[in-house]
């Protein structure tokens, strides 16, 4: 019994062994050099984007009676981004027995001019803005009806504002380069690779003009400073599943289990080798 679960230990401490080694050599793989995104350049315009439905009529199916609508006017307006892309190719990375593609992507944040928050459009849950590589720029645009007395209405995922008339919004841009997966140990989705820092702000004045093309904000000298490192190369050791560490984890789990099994078999054995006590009265 003693060699039966001597044997048994020692399975158990190399197969343990075994398992973190093939998870470490399939992280290795994992490992690949991004180049972190340039700062990207943009321009923001505020179109007015309003149409008319044409009148329709239709056949009450009930009483036979012609309802006539006439035509309207719909004020609308856009807000349109137009992001110039920077060279980049797709490449794939693989990671452990999953294989990603890497893609340029990009985020937008808002704020009103007089507010010190920034809002992000886009997270790693609903995805980001995939860059349209076949052409020089990448145009995003958010539509909204729009009114003289209550301004331009919104309802956009990370974008659900009403701008009032003669209000000012300024926007931001980062380029990202990566994918975004699941995270198994927080049970959400996330974004591995490499991200470029926020662009300058551009501003939009809500108004009843056609187009309105702001001018550019002056630069953040500190901003500034740290956008003239761009185009640096950095490693980004992609973890995905973090198999070292579930590993390790099985690894000891296996050994409590077994010296818990060995305890008992140990005290079992120590109980038939006592001497039996006769109890007399």
């Amino acid at each position: 019994m003693r060699k039966r679960l001597n044997v048994f230990l020692i399975a158990m401490l190399i197969g343990g062994l075994v398992s973190v080694n093939m998870t470490h050599f399939g992280m290795v793989g994992a490992e690949i050099e991004i180049t972190k995104p340039s700062s990207p350049e943009f321009t923001v315009q505020l179109i007015d984007s309003s149409y008319n439905i044409p009148p329709t009529s239709s056949v009450d199916p009930y009483t036979g009676l012609t309802a006539t609508q006439v035509e309207r006017h719909i004020e609308s307006r856009t807000i349109k981004l137009s992001i110039k892309n920077q060279p980049f190719t797709p490449f794939l990375v693989e990671e452990a027995t999953a294989n990603w593609t890497a893609n340029l992507q990009y985020n937008i944040r808002w704020k009103g001019s007089f507010e010190q928050d920034w809002h992000e459009i886009y997270i790693p849950t609903n995805g980001f803005a995939g860059a349209h590589l076949e052409s020089e720029y990448t145009v995003i645009s958010f539509e909204g009806e729009y009114s003289a007395t209550e301004g331009l209405k919104l309802h956009y995922p990370g974008l659900i504002a009403t701008f009032p008339p003669s209000g000012q919004v300024d926007f931001q841009v980062k380029a990202m380069i990566g994918y975004v997966h699941r995270d198994p140990l927080a049970l959400g989705w996330i974004f591995t690779g490499e991200e470029s820092e926020w662009s300058n702000t551009q501003t939009i004045t809500v108004d009843e003009g056609s187009v309105e093309v702001p001018e550019q904000s002056p630069v953040d000298p500190a901003q500034s400073s740290t956008q003239n490192q761009f185009g640096a190369q950095s490693a980004v050791t992609h973890s995905g599943i973090p198999w070292t560490e579930i590993g390790l984890f099985a690894l000891f789990s296996g050994i409590i289990v077994a010296l818990f099994i060995a305890l008992i078999y140990k005290r079992k054995a120590i109980q038939r080798q006592l001497p039996s006590r006769d109890v007399r009265i």
